[in-house]
């Protein structure tokens, strides 16, 4: 139960109305095959130890004798074995049959419920997270972070549809995991057909489904921390409803992984989520313009990826208003590390976009302001880069007052987290639009505005603007081409935003991450960078919570914002001691040098994405 992981299945075994012996053959078998797995938990269907479609022989005393003693073998077979494992029997008590729900484990019978004879949790000894429930259909669950569903229901035309659109709404609204079990083949088909279509999701997701008309089991591992902590955040509170509590406990094992796990998680699914971003940016701008009865807007063009999304979302604000695009003033602001290929893609950009270009060269003001504080023009520090962000952020403020306009701001969320920002540098603005747009996303939004914007050229510049690296170009140019690469200074973007989104939106722990990361990015990056890279990004982060502490208003488009104002509350001096000794605890072996080399991939490379369920 390492982070969290547990591995579960849902199972569907052949079975035989009325014949108990034979299915119980069928649920042992299937059990022992779980035991194998390192299951944690086994789902089986409701009825299961009978068949679910046995009718008025529910009454009759032989069947109930039968299924009783089925049990009993069930529970004998599972000793020696720490699988929680919940199987259906009808079972008789005080003058009544009840569709029962029995809890085996380690050769026991943990309990035997059902919604009406009684009702109970199951609590983790080792693990207080993780809380087991019996769904029994009336929806009236107590604080369970898992909840078992065991099901007889027929297939039918759209039933698993409707079944995955109820699963994850319940697991989402309740933040819960759902380990679904259905019926299926060897069931009466008198009457119905059972597909034994069985799901398990967890948190508004399906992890996996089974397909229709099939036997077996679906295994994937749940994340019950991950649970407990978005609970935790969103102060997800439960009434006291008085269930009985019963102990059970898991062995503490490093669960294996095979559930997807998303290395790009802030990229959406569908193009038109990329529309509404744009439009939420696009909405917050044009509000900000209104309140302050403003129609003029000023940005500093790059050619880079930042600000050609602002003058994007500038120019949707503009013609949702009804004002010409020639309101937007661009100012292309070139100094000693400006590439050929940004300064001709900013000309053209601006000029295919409808907006007003101005170029201001910075070489001469910044030069000057160098020698003034008498600083060597041949000294390439922190300050020689830091005066032209600084130069360019004064020329858009001041510009922007002579013409009673409102400055935009373009740096992004991955900058803002890593502080690679110049503090009142290109870290300051009037309205800052892209401050919670992280840099993979924006590779998506441009890619997406080329693709819808109608204008072949225009989509030609907007693709090679995706495609040029990623630079603040500060230093100065080799032979008019980019010599200072972002990424190779402080790590890809795709693992920085990895890391950003499980820290900040799900709450994990280095250690957790870099497991997470080894998973999803493997096949890109070795332990090595990967680990080296976390650090970089633990450091940075914590040194940095200066610069977003001030930051200038913009719009939340997603689940991660830094705003000091309700985002993210954290102090500037808050010390990250803690996080790098958590991360220590998992330092890679070295890796030997044909691994490395195998495993190598330049920085900024998008690692290949697979398609979420």
């Amino acid at each position: 139960m390492k982070d969290g992981f547990i591995k579960v299945s849902a199972v569907t075994t052949p079975v035989r109305p009325a014949d108990v012996e034979y299915n119980t053959k069928q649920i042992i078998g299937a059990m022992i095959n779980e035991f194998r797995k390192g299951t944690g938990i086994a789902v089986f269907p409701e009825l299961c130890i009978t068949g679910a479609t046995c009718g008025d022989l529910y009454m009759q005393k032989i069947l109930l004798d039968e299924a009783q003693s089925a049990l009993a073998k069930i529970a004998e077979a599972s000793e020696g074995h720490d699988t929680l494992v919940f199987v259906g029997l009808p079972w008789q008590e005080s003058g009544c049959v009840y569709d029962a729900v029995a809890a085996v484990q380690d050769g026991e019978i943990l309990a035997v419920l059902s919604d009406e004879l009684n009702d109970c949790v199951f609590q983790c000894v080792s693990n207080e997270d993780l809380v087991v429930g019996v769904d029994f259909g009336n929806g009236a669950l107590p604080e369970a972070t898992v909840v078992i569903q065991m099901v007889a229901e027929p297939e039918t035309l759209g039933a698993d549809d409707m079944t995955d659109e109820m699963l994850i709404a319940d697991s989402s609204r309740d933040m819960t995991a759902i380990i679904r079990a259905n019926a299926g083949e060897g069931e009466s088909t008198t009457d119905n057909v059972y597909g034994g279509y069985n799901v398990i999701a967890e948190t508004g997701e399906i992890l996996e489904c089974s397909d229709p008309f099939t036997t077996g089991a679906i295994t994937t591992e749940i994340d019950v921390q991950s649970i407990a902590l978005m609970r935790m955040q969103t102060g997800l509170e439960f009434a006291d409803e008085g269930y009985d509590v019963i102990d059970f406990d898991l062995k503490d094992t490093v669960t294996e992984l095979t559930r997807f796990i998303d290395p790009t998680p802030f990229i959406p699914e569908d193009e038109e989520d990329l529309e509404m971003i744009l439009n939420i940016q696009a909405a917050g701008l044009r509000g900000r313009m209104r309140a302050i009865r403003c129609d003029k807007l000023v940005l500093g063009i790059s050619g880079g990826l930042d600000s050609t999304c602002g003058m994007i979302v500038c120019a949707l604000a503009c013609d949702s208003m009804g004002i010409s695009r020639k309101n937007i003033h661009a100012i292309t602001m070139p100094c000693f590390g400006t590439s050929d290929r940004t300064y001709t893609n900013a000309c053209r950009l601006t000029k295919l976009m409808g907006c007003t270009l101005d170029e201001i060269n910075i070489a001469e003001a910044v030069t000057v302001h160098l020698k003034d504080i008498k600083h060597k023009i041949s000294d390439h520090n922190t300050a020689y880069e830091n005066a032209q962000a600084r130069e360019r952020t004064q020329v858009l403020m001041d510009i922007a007052n002579d013409e009673n306009a409102l400055v935009v701001g373009t740096g992004d969320l991955s900058e803002l987290a890593l502080g690679w920002c110049t503090y009142n540098g290109d870290h300051m603005s009037n309205y800052a639009v892209n401050a919670s747009v992280p840099k993979t996303l924006m590779r998506y939004l441009v890619s997406y505005y080329a693709m819808v914007c109608g204008n072949t050229e225009l989509c030609d510049v907007l693709n090679d603007v995706v495609e040029t690296p990623v630079s603040p170009e500060l230093l100065p140019t080799v032979k008019g081409k980019i010599a200072q690469k972002t990424e190779d200074k402080i790590g890809p973007y795709e693992l920085h935003d990895f890391f950003l989104f499980n820290m900040i939106n799900n709450g994990f722990s280095p250690s957790k991450i870099f497991r997470l990361a080894k998973y999803a990015w493997g096949e890109s990056y070795d332990d090595e960078t990967i680990y080296k890279w976390l650090g970089t990004f633990v450091r940075r982060f914590f040194s940095s919570q200066f610069k977003r502490s001030c930051l200038p208003d913009g719009p939340s488009v997603g689940l991660v914002s830094l705003s000091p104002r309700g985002s993210w509350e954290m102090p500037s001096d808050a010390q990250r001691d803690t996080w790098l000794r958590d991360l220590e605890s998992v330092r890679p072996k070295k890796a030997t040098a044909k691994k490395a080399e195998k495993s190598k991939t330049a920085a900024g490379k998008s690692g290949k994405r697979v398609s979420k369920k």
